[in-house]
């Protein structure tokens, strides 16, 4: 039942109620069982990819979310889980694969050593500049290929 599903959604995976609900109504809610076990992820997380990112890309970029297949989401969550792309560009590889336009190596992160060799070059290069500015062209430079958080480490490390 309905019912069931929402209070084992929030017993289980700590969802929110109306996350919780979100999932269980949705034509996903099969998916996000899978996908919580069968990757080590927030269920929130997931939940949110699967039901709320989806609203925001019909709403904002007017696009249609039904031509994402099943197969793209356990891509997508494949990918995550073996960190070929990082949780922050989640909505931008949605995007590219209902334009039909995702390719991995696009998204692919780079090495430890390849992002701080870039801030680097970004912090020498423009010295003095606050944190702000240097985290925002460090981002722009790197386009989705390291996560904010270890972007952030490196420039702490190098100022």
């Amino acid at each position: 039942l309905l019912v069931s599903k929402i209070e084992r959604f929030q017993k289980d995976c700590g969802l929110s109620g109306d996350l919780a609900s979100f999932v269980a109504k949705s034509g996903n809610v099969n998916l996000f069982e899978q996908i919580v076990s069968q990757y080590d992820m927030k269920p929130a997380f997931v939940a949110d990819v699967l039901t709320s990112m989806l609203v925001e890309i019909r709403r904002k970029y007017k696009l249609d979310t039904s031509s994402l297949t099943e197969e793209n989401f356990r891509d997508l969550f494949k990918y995550l889980s073996e960190d070929k792309i990082h949780k922050d560009i989640v909505l931008d590889v949605l995007i590219d694969m209902i334009r039909g336009k995702f390719d991995i190596t696009k998204y692919e992160g780079l090495s430890t050593e390849e992002i701080h060799t870039i801030v680097k070059e970004v912090v020498e290069s423009n010295k003095g500049a606050p944190f702000g500015a240097l985290m925002g062209m460090c981002m722009k430079k790197l386009a989705g290929k390291a996560s904010g958080q270890v972007i952030s480490k490196a420039i702490k490390e190098l100022i």
